[in-house]
């Protein structure tokens, strides 16, 4: 766990995987922009008020929903670390679409264009995750490590799949003491306090791979697409099953509602909203420009 980069400066592990993220995913759109014909004016516009409004939607949702404000000040505290992708998502989608609607520009086209970017940023994210020690895994140890738990919501969100959660899980890590997973560990009396965190999975790098497979599948997809709009449904469709199975293997979002974390309900609505659309698309419910029209 490496949360500084450079000791002597204030330079984040977090901070710098996100902005690198962002560098590459933009490159990769204009790139794509340019392939297609489009002017790369407009990605520019459009990503500066991705970045500035998916920071502030992180924010806001992360100050909503996990911690207690003490004022409207909070949400403006970047710098105190706390970020929701989902939050982000919503208030860059929000900004995006206006923009794209204002300035008439296609929809569909726009969206598929950035849509191999949003997923290699997002790889990129979680490996400043892993390097800041948050968003950890599951507890790789026998089930009797959790006996001392009493509660058996605590235990499921420790241990959710024990079957490939074992004490010789090869891909398991451990974090150092005082991280977040220490922490939690300690709290409840699973890790002494002097000690590294029990072995986890490092759910943040299968991430990483996962996000890096469907920045590839996107790109593929790009060539076979039939109507405009299409790679971009595929992203929100693929994106919302890797985080749906990845929240089963993290342990540091609680359970809210039928048995879900937060992240899992809204990846459930992103996903089945991009598969009506789909699915309407093709039916002829929603106009949209194809190939075969």
């Amino acid at each position: 766990m490496y949360p500084e980069l450079v000791s002597f400066l204030p330079l984040r592990s977090y901070g710098a995987m996100l902005l690198t993220g962002f560098v590459v995913g933009f490159a990769i759109a204009r790139w794509r922009a340019r392939r297609q014909g489009v002017d790369v004016s407009h990605i520019e516009n459009l990503m500066l008020i991705v970045v500035a409004l998916g920071v502030i939607g992180a924010r806001v949702f992360y100050v909503a929903f996990y911690q207690k404000p003490e004022g409207l000040w909070d949400v403006f505290k970047v710098w105190n670390g706390g970020l929701v992708f989902f939050g982000g998502l919503v208030f860059a989608a929000a900004g995006a679409v206006t923009y794209i609607v204002v300035r008439r520009l296609s929809l569909g086209e726009i969206a598929d264009i950035i849509a191999s970017g949003l997923a290699i940023g997002l790889a990129f994210g979680r490996i400043g995750c892993f390097l800041n020690g948050c968003c950890w895994g599951d507890v790789c140890a026998p089930p009797s490590t959790l006996a001392g738990l009493n509660d058996p919501t605590e235990i499921y969100q420790m241990q959710s799949i024990p079957e490939i959660s074992g004490g010789r899980f090869p891909l398991a890590v451990r974090f150092p003491r005082h991280s977040f997973a220490h922490t939690q560990h300690v709290f409840y009396g699973l890790s002494d306090e002097y000690d590294k965190s029990l072995p986890v999975h490092p759910v943040q790098l299968y991430g990483t791979v996962l996000c890096l497979a469907l920045c590839g599948l996107l790109n593929v997809g790009y060539r076979y697409r039939r109507r405009e709009g299409d790679v971009f449904l595929g992203f929100g469709v693929g994106y919302a099953a890797i985080r749906f199975w990845l929240e089963i293997l993290r342990a540091d979002n609680v359970l809210h509602y039928l048995g879900m974390t937060l992240s899992q309900m809204i990846a459930v609505v992103l996903a089945v909203t991009c598969v009506v659309i789909f699915v309407c698309r093709r039916i002829g419910c929603l106009r949209g420009q194809g190939r075969d029209d």
